[in-house]
């Protein structure tokens, strides 16, 4: 059980972690886009 509380932990933070960088790679396009 508690097995299973962490690795959901781990993988939640791991989706964190993707949706933080492709936040920052949006962001920058964004940027780029509207600097043209």
């Amino acid at each position: 059980m508690r097995s299973d509380i962490l690795s959901s932990i781990l993988w939640a933070s791991s989706e964190m972690l993707h949706f933080a960088e492709f936040r920052k790679k949006g962001e920058a396009v964004e940027i780029g886009v509207e600097g043209e």
